[in-house]
Order: C-alpha cells, then structure tokens, then sequence
C-alpha cells in the first residue's frame, strides 16, 4: 500500500508498519516453543514438545513435511528491515509477507 501511493509513508503508517514487524518478530520467537504436530501411524497425531525437535522442525528446509515445517526461513525473510537497505525488490517482500499472515491466520497449514 505505501509503496504504490507515497514516496515517504505518513509517519503513522510507518509506525503502523514497524508494529506488525514486532508483532511478526515475537511470533517467531513463540513459535520455537509451541508444540508441533508429528503424525503418529498408531494412532491420531500426537504432538512434540522438546525444545531441540520443535526447532529441528522450524528450521528444517522451507515448506518441507507437507508445508508444515521450515517456516523460519520464510518468517525472517517478513521480518528483516528491507527497506533500511533501499531493497529495489518490495513486490517480493509484499507478496512473502502476504503469504506469512495467511499462515498466521491460518489459512495455510
């Protein structure tokens, strides 16, 4: 939105912006203490509680185990400064930060 209307965004919406980066940034740090689902062939899927797993799983290679596991990558991605660096690419940046709040939102698994 900024990109396409302002050459320099009001500085509430920067404010706006630097807010959903922190918002983003604590997800991450969260996710690396939620239990992930492990599906179990004995029974329903279970879930994994160590600490060493979960980040195992988080970090893995993106979008690996279905879709479910190496989020991380694609999360600090969203959440590095680009602009600070004048990064020519923001389509990109945009269209990685759409897809994480899909997945915030759930609408991806």
């Amino acid at each position: 939105f900024e990109v396409a209307f302002f050459s320099a965004p009001p500085w509430s919406l920067w404010l706006l912006g630097r807010v959903v980066d922190v918002i983003f940034t604590v997800d991450i740090v969260v996710t690396f203490f939620v239990a992930c689902t492990v599906p179990n062939a004995l029974t329903s899927d279970w879930y994994e509680r160590s600490p060493l797993k979960i980040a195992k799983h988080y970090m893995a290679f993106p979008c690996t185990d279905s879709g479910t596991a190496g989020w991380f990558w694609l999360d600090v991605l969203t959440v590095f400064p680009w602009d600070i660096f004048h990064v020519e690419s923001i389509r990109l940046v945009r269209v990685l930060r759409l897809l994480r709040m899909m997945r915030l939102l759930g609408g991806i698994k």
